[in-house]
């Protein structure tokens, strides 16, 4: 994660401009992404005439406003609500009255950073040190990045013959990725003898609407070392297809390292966007209703064996369920896994004395959820 130095006073001149008298900073228009990195240093902002001053202690509550004036721009210099005080991140929204996000962070945090692991805490309870300039890219951003309206459209790009086709691992990069991150791309492959390799380094930024990579650095290694730097923004595509270098030669490996490390043609498990409780939970249910069926053959019917891992069969099948109802009413899921789902649990529920048949349905619906 990359934060920025906090800042704790905002203000607004007559002149229309921002200004920030603790750091001596000015801007003519709103910051895209915080005041880190947006404003000229100034001297103290002479000249101007203030009409508003906020301070905040460290979470973001105000504790002085002076001035008669207004400010859609808040703590750390982002859009917040005057009523209800929530700070938008972009991804998610934050409470200063509480010191937490109203969201739970898509990025499970780092092992070796105990703070990173709350997912609603703000700055690794550090906001003397850090603030979070953007939170991870929300699908309105990526839906904006891409030209698209849904998410499969997005997932289109990535399908072979699409502007990313086959760099599954680079969508893993985005959906964890914040503006101020730092990425890099690795590649790998023979060239005769020689062992060649290609590192790029970059920082993400978002410039009108479009992602891109920033302050990129580009490292080769073949036959000898060779280094060079560029000062324009690259597009995220450009970047990420610097993954394919040398990918028609032997031994070619490539990957991302950003939040995490990610393989670039693997396509990873997307829970944000995908259910992924139902298959797990309809899996569990065929396993034990497998078992079920087992001990009552071997065991009897009646046995312990048999009503404990129909038991748990049950109520797997339940949790599985429940969890397609629900996608299927956020448009998730459709109608037809819905139709699977109950009817499934239907006869599983129907023919609870006959196990063979109750482990055939639990069968039949992780089968569904898997092929479908």
């Amino acid at each position: 994660m990359h934060f920025y130095p906090s800042i704790c006073i905002v203000v607004r001149s007559l002149a229309g401009g921002l200004c920030d008298l603790a750091n001596g900073r000015r801007c003519d228009g709103v910051p895209a992404a915080g005041w880190a990195g947006q404003c000229a240093p100034v001297d103290r902002c002479a000249g101007e005439t203030v009409i508003l001053t906020r301070s905040y202690d460290a979470y973001g509550n105000v504790r002085v406003a002076v001035g008669a004036g207004s400010s859609r721009l808040g703590y750390t210099g982002e859009l917040q609500d005057s009523v209800s005080g929530l700070v938008y991140l972009r991804a998610r929204h934050y409470y200063p009255a509480l010191g937490r996000f109203l969201q739970r962070d898509s990025f499970g945090g780092f092992g070796q950073r105990p703070q990173s692991l709350n997912r609603y805490v703000y700055v690794q309870n550090s906001p003397l040190i850090f603030v979070d300039p953007s939170g991870h890219y929300s699908d309105e951003a990526l839906f904006t990045h891409f030209g698209c309206r849904n998410w499969e459209c997005v997932k289109a790009h990535f399908q072979p013959g699409g502007s990313h086709g086959g760099l599954w691992g680079w969508l893993d990069v985005l959906l964890k990725a914040r503006d101020g991150d730092w990425v890099s791309t690795y590649a790998f492959f023979d060239l005769g003898s020689e062992r060649v390799w290609s590192i790029t380094t970059g920082r993400f930024i978002t410039q009108g609407g479009k992602i891109k990579v920033a302050d990129v650095r580009l490292n080769l290694q073949f036959c000898s070392y060779a280094s060079d730097a560029f000062d324009n923004p690259w597009d995220e595509e450009q970047f990420a297809k610097m993954a394919l270098t040398g990918f028609r030669m032997t031994g070619h490996f490539a990957f991302y390292n950003a939040t995490g490390t990610s393989t670039c043609n693997q396509q990873y498990q997307d829970c944000r966007h995908e259910d992924c409780v139902t298959p797990v939970a309809d899996g569990v249910a065929a396993g034990a209703a497998t078992v079920a069926a087992g001990c009552a053959l071997f065991v009897g019917p009646g046995s312990i064996c048999a009503g404990a891992a129909g038991g748990v069969s049950t109520a797997a099948s339940m949790v599985g369920a429940g969890t397609t109802f629900y996608y299927a009413l956020n448009g998730q899921a459709s109608e037809v896994d819905v139709f699977v789902a109950a009817s499934t649990i239907i006869v599983g529920l129907g023919t609870k004395s006959n196990p063979y048949v109750s482990a055939g349905a639990s069968i039949f619906q992780a089968a569904w959820d898997y092929f479908r």
